[in-house]
């Protein structure tokens, strides 16, 4: 215990003559601040930018939520957004399917040259808001 105490007074004597140096002291205590002030002023925009994220994120839900139970989406505005899932990522091209919606049941008519990009297609289809039901009369070659 008494050999820890004296290690803990010399090591906390060294720090003080490190920092009240009287010829770099000054410009080590300046150094020491502004690397502080750094740091705090970062973990701030952290905080912030993490705020910011989870508060977009917490509006999203909250738009989703409303947009599900708001109003009843019509065909015209379904077929939108089926068509915008349609043209994403995928093989399969947009000129070689046919998209037909009528209240809320999505019928897919075409050509498929590939079995997973279809089921992909598919499952995209089936998440959009307002979708009933997919029916799928794609032709697979």
């Amino acid at each position: 215990m008494r050999l820890f105490r004296s290690l803990a007074l010399a090591g906390a004597g060294a720090v003080a003559a490190y920092l009240l140096d009287p010829i770099s002291g000054r410009g080590r205590r300046a150094r020491l601040s502004d690397q502080a002030a750094s740091r705090v002023r970062r973990a701030g925009d952290e905080v912030a930018s993490r705020a910011r994220y989870e508060a977009g994120r917490a509006k999203g839900i909250v738009h989703e939520m409303g947009s599900a139970t708001d109003h009843p989406v019509d065909d015209v505005e379904l077929l939108q957004k089926v068509r915008s899932e349609a043209v994403g990522p995928s093989s399969l091209k947009p000129s070689d399917i046919e998209i037909h919606v009528d209240a809320g049941v999505v019928t897919i008519r075409g050509v498929s040259r590939d079995v997973q990009a279809e089921k992909d297609l598919l499952r995209r289809i089936e998440s959009v808001t307002g979708v009933r039901e997919v029916r799928n009369e794609l032709a697979t070659v």
